[in-house]
């Protein structure tokens, strides 16, 4: 049998390029994600840049809660209402395009977001208020 040794050559040379292959989608995975952990980094940095900033310009630290409250609340509501109605489009069969439920979804997430965060902003300068009250701080 004089092809023996040229089958264990094929099967050792397929599990090489089946490694190589392997590695190379772990190493694809690892970039992508080094990616989008620095884009989200860099996301996290202009907001914080922002809120400070417009703490600095009104001189308030309540300002640049307020606006850290708002910027957040705004992009999480949007981002989640445009999943949600992805969601909905695809669970009831309705037939609306992708454009017209992001721009819908999006802008009524972000608008509920903004919203609910000078809701929370609310909630919290009262609570701060009764513990300072309870605790005689002021």
């Amino acid at each position: 049998m004089p092809d023996d040794g040229f089958n264990i050559f094929l099967l050792l040379l397929m599990s090489i390029f089946g490694c190589a292959m392997i590695g190379a989608a772990i190493i694809g995975a690892i970039a992508a994600s080094l990616i989008v952990f620095a884009l989200f980094g860099l996301a996290s940095l202009g907001v914080l840049s922002a809120v400070f900033a417009v703490g600095i310009y009104n001189k308030s630290v309540s300002a640049g809660f307020k606006t850290f409250l708002a910027i957040v609340f705004g992009i999480t509501g949007g981002i989640l209402a445009i999943a949600g109605a992805f969601i909905a489009n695809r669970l009831l069969g309705l037939s609306v395009s992708e454009s017209t439920l992001i721009s819908l979804a999006g802008a009524g997430g972000a608008i509920g977001g903004v919203l609910l965060a000078l809701a929370t902003f609310k909630v919290v300068q009262t609570a701060l208020r009764m513990l300072a009250k309870r605790f005689h701080l002021s």
